[in-house]
């Protein structure tokens, strides 16, 4: 879609049997992850790999979404930290919950802009390893 093609990928398994992994460059297209998991811990030190994450919330100032990554990208598929920002303003909620990915900076965000809003806090993978 960005003009890059990804069909002569390979697996990860696959490239780690046949030592593509030791050369480089290389790039792995991956989930987001948290800093806490092993397979990203094992990347980073015996690879040396450089993680970059793409999330609207890159754009925010007053969020450091590079505590997750190395570097981070303000792309996304959905909306971004603005256009969320913008649908809770235009909608006109009274009160506002919020839900996946950074529910407390969120809600505290719309609170400085006088906007009800409340975190409603759900468990993930990463609570649990």
């Amino acid at each position: 879609q960005l003009g890059v093609s990804l069909n002569d990928g390979i697996g990860h398994s696959e490239a780690q049997k046949k030592g593509l992994l030791d050369k480089k460059p290389w790039i792995m297209v991956a989930p987001m992850m948290s800093e806490k998991n092993s397979f990203l811990k094992e990347m980073k030190s015996k690879y040396g790999a450089v993680t970059i994450g793409f999330s609207g919330w890159a754009k925010s100032t007053k969020f450091n979404f590079g505590r997750r990554t190395d570097y981070s990208i303000p792309m996304s598929d959905h909306c971004d930290f603005d256009e969320l920002v913008n649908m809770v303003v235009k909608s006109g909620a009274e009160k506002v919950y919020t839900i996946h990915g950074f529910v407390e900076e969120f809600a505290q965000h719309l609170r400085t802009l006088g906007i009800s809003a409340q975190p409603l806090r759900e468990n993930s993978l990463d609570d649990f390893i």
